[in-house]
């Protein structure tokens, strides 16, 4: 079963979303929302936490949370187990409140943050649950632009310095409320797990290596680095084009398919340079490989010929072995 990538290390931010399992209502009533913002703020006081940002909807939850130890997984399933546990207490339910893994993106401080925190912000209007921002009450922007007293599981200081000069709630304010003209800043999340500069996902390249051979995390989340097709496919020569499209399949992760649809050629298109280039390929190593094996010295070459001999000799001395074992074996069975 495919699991998502978390990149955790001292210092991260990220966006954090939870979602009802089959979308049903988390949130049922004002005592609710109450209570999970208490069980947030015992899990920010307990695993060191800074949360920037929230938004809380009916089905789903927004966050934006700072981990300062690294420690983002262990945090989460502390809130949804709590909460799910008051949840189904509180209601007589028994089961799964929220639907499978929690969604989070690493995020980049900078513009890439403050869009972010713009876009969750700004969901009770998308929805419209509410006409204006301000008659929300369940979400850090009456806090933040200073209309209300923050609850207490929320640090707005550190959003507020990045809006200088003597009115920065109001600097806050006015970006926010630009924002419903804005694009959706999610479609820029790169392999659906980093959203950032091109240096932002350069620098995390140690901690991708990591996790390259974790085979149930999607190819495309432990690539967050890879090339856009475009970048790929700057070169129209046919013999470097093919090459390209082995080189999008097999070290990218791309699929057949969405080469094929850049590349505007036919599925089976694809398929058959793929094995062509894989025939060329294997050939041009067995070339090398002779050409080196050549290169050796005689007496060496000698050498390799009678290790790899006696190789196989003890091979076929260990089947004879096993054949007469399985036959001692059957005949004590008369």
């Amino acid at each position: 079963m495919a699991r998502p990538l978390r990149l955790e290390f001292p210092g991260a931010i990220y966006y954090v979303m939870s979602r009802g399992n089959h979308d049903q209502r988390v949130f049922l009533s004002d005592d609710h929302r109450e209570a999970f913002l208490d069980i947030l703020d015992s899990t920010v006081r307990r695993f060191n936490w800074v949360c920037h940002a929230y938004c809380l909807m009916n089905s789903h939850y927004h966050l934006i949370i700072e981990t300062p130890d690294g420690n983002l997984s262990k945090g989460m399933r502390q809130v949804n187990s709590v909460y799910t546990q008051y949840f189904n207490r509180t209601e007589k339910k028994s089961g799964h409140l929220f639907q499978g893994r929690f969604k989070s993106v690493l995020v980049e401080k900078g513009p890439d943050l403050r869009d972010v925190i713009r876009y969750l912000l700004l969901d009770p209007l998308r929805e419209r649950i509410v006409n204006e921002i301000e008659m929300y009450a369940w979400s850090s922007y009456r806090s933040t632009c200073g209309m209300e007293l923050p609850h207490k599981c929320l640090d707005m200081k550190r959003i507020l310095k990045v809006f200088e000069g003597e009115d920065a709630a109001g600097s806050f304010r006015e970006y926010v409320l630009a924002g419903m003209q804005g694009e959706n800043p999610l479609r820029r999340v790169k392999g659906q797990v980093v959203l950032g500069s091109q240096d932002f996902c350069t620098k995390l390249e140690p901690l991708l290596k990591s996790h390259m051979d974790v085979k149930e995390i999607p190819v495309s989340q432990r690539l967050v680095n890879r090339p856009e097709l475009a970048a790929l496919f700057e070169s129209r020569r046919e013999l470097e084009r093919d090459t390209r499209i082995l080189e999008a399949v097999e070290r990218w992760g791309y699929s057949q398919k969405e080469v094929a649809d850049f590349l505007r050629l036919h599925y089976s298109s694809i398929s058959r340079i793929l094995k062509k280039c894989s025939t060329l390929q294997a050939a041009m190593q067995r070339s090398r490989a002779e050409e080196a094996f050549m290169k050796t010295p005689e007496p060496s070459r000698e050498k390799k010929r009678r290790v790899a001999a006696g190789s196989s000799k003890k091979e076929k001395g260990e089947k004879d072995q096993g054949r007469e074992k399985v036959t001692s074996d059957q005949l004590s069975l008369f």
